[in-house]
């Protein structure tokens, strides 16, 4: 005798909240992208012009100075947190006197908020007057590197690596735990030496957490924001702004919001489709048994 299931509704609330929280915003925006509306302008009043704010953007020089920024970041970021995040994990999942310390130390990083660090590292780490290089570089009798001046973008890249890749080894950490240690046991005694045991063991069973990794990872990093607003404030001109500190510089600097919200939605737009792409890469790995 088969039981027929009655429809639930104890998640409606649940999903109304979502919905409330998420999708109206972003209707709203997908709205207000079509008007033009600039507050400090009231002589202009507001005005629908249907996709000319989307046309004037990509039509403009810096939107695409702007677009290369976010792409080297995002992709400078995730390459080296993906990459020290993997040989850390193969460090720290091993139990040696202050593995405890060690992994505190190298996750504290990720707890702290990106104001925090922007603020930190431009005036107490990079400041070459009176921050630690200078002091460095004075023991050592050489001359002190301006390398927020010179490097901004670099500089921004390897704060969000200090930032982000405790997450990348959080998760592979978790994942060589997840090991069973019986195949690589049998790896040993088949005469499988450590780069061996590395190709054929470990990387296999870490495919789910680098696809899960790499996908989280670029989520938290194309979305940066705190970083440049506290570092470089996205200059030289727009040599170091990135999509998300475009969308604050268009609407809230230069109070353009029919403008800033074509920017939020062109951005919301790139990083759903390079989820997909990645997420179409990553599939098979991921859902596999």
């Amino acid at each position: 005798m088969s039981v027929t299931k009655k429809p639930t509704f104890i998640a409606f609330p649940a999903i109304i909240l979502v919905a409330l929280v998420t999708q109206i915003p972003v209707i709203f925006t997908l709205i207000l992208s079509f008007f033009r509306w600039i507050i400090v302008r009231p002589d202009l009043s507001r005005k629908f012009v249907g996709f000319h704010n989307y046309t004037q953007l990509l039509g403009s020089s810096e939107f695409w100075l702007v677009l290369q920024n976010t792409f080297l970041l995002t992709v400078f970021s995730l390459t080296l947190c993906l990459i020290l995040g993997f040989f850390l994990a193969l460090l720290m999942y091993r139990p040696f006197p202050g593995v405890g310390i060690a992994r505190t130390l190298f996750i504290a990083p990720f707890f702290v908020m990106d104001s925090v660090i922007g603020v930190f590292w431009k005036n107490v780490m990079l400041e070459p007057s009176f921050g630690l290089i200078k002091h460095i570089c004075s023991f050592f009798h050489t001359k002190t590197p301006e390398l927020l001046s010179h490097y901004p973008l670099t500089v921004i890249g390897g704060l969000v690596v200090w930032k982000w890749m405790p997450f990348f080894l959080l998760v592979l950490m978790a994942g060589l735990q997840s090991i069973p240690s019986s195949q690589i046991e049998a790896a040993m005694i088949d005469g499988a030496n450590s780069w061996r045991r590395l190709v054929y063991v470990i990387l296999p069973n870490l495919a789910k957490y680098i696809g899960i990794s790499v996908m989280l990872g670029l989520i938290f990093i194309i979305k940066t924001f705190g970083l440049v607003f506290t570092t470089t404030k996205g200059g030289p001109g727009y040599n170091t702004t990135n999509l998300p500190y475009y969308v604050y510089r268009t609407t809230f600097l230069g109070w353009n919001i029919g403008k800033g919200s074509s920017l939020a939605v062109i951005m919301i737009i790139v990083t759903l489709s390079v989820l997909v792409i990645i997420f179409k890469k990553m599939k098979n790995i991921i859902t596999e048994p």
